[in-house]
């Protein structure tokens, strides 16, 4: 049995939660978190309690490094690839927020969907290959859009050794980090 009598004037106990604690701050509308540290148990959006993801590989790199793209992709690529900084974080999303992001994949996989349909009617040997072509061409241009505006969480600012700087926070969310 229990040493300590229940008392039914106390105050209520707080749940130990995640939640309460966290190394992470905001920098205006920039939220900072120390690497090898975890975000609030949150969602970034919204501040509601939020199941976290897996975790995920942010990178960045200086964006004078896009010149080489200017030159060549291929060289681009390598030197981006040698250059970037890691790491790696687990998001918190509400299902409101979580919802939201699965419909934007799913419009995106329609997209594509009929983006290939378009380009094989296009491949077709009858007179509306042209505007099939066009209609194949803007559908993968809505998906590649509906892909990186509506399943973007969170985008890095800066990846340091010591921290990442991260863009993309609800302001509930944000509010509810200490500045420094």
């Amino acid at each position: 049995m229990n040493d300590m009598p229940n008392n039914p004037y106390a105050a209520p106990k707080a749940l130990s939660s995640p939640m309460v604690s966290s190394e992470c701050y905001r920098d205006g509308k920039i939220l900072v978190v120390p690497l090898n540290h975890d975000l609030p148990h949150r969602c970034i959006k919204c501040n509601a309690p939020a199941e976290m993801d897996k975790p995920r590989m942010f990178t960045w790199h200086p964006a004078g490094w896009y010149l080489f793209f200017l030159i060549n992709f291929v060289i681009y690529i390598v030197v981006a690839a040698l250059v970037q900084k890691k790491a790696r974080l687990s998001i918190g999303l509400c299902e409101q927020h979580r919802a939201r992001r699965r419909n934007y994949k799913i419009a995106a996989c329609v997209a594509v969907g009929v983006g290939s349909a378009a380009l094989f009617a296009a491949m077709d040997e009858d007179g509306n290959g042209n505007l099939y072509g066009v209609l194949s061409a803007l559908s993968f241009l809505i998906a590649l859009v509906l892909a990186m505006v509506g399943t973007r969480a969170l985008t890095p600012v800066r990846i340091t050794p010591q921290e990442a700087r991260l863009k993309g926070c609800g302001e509930e969310f944000l509010a509810s980090l200490h500045s420094r």
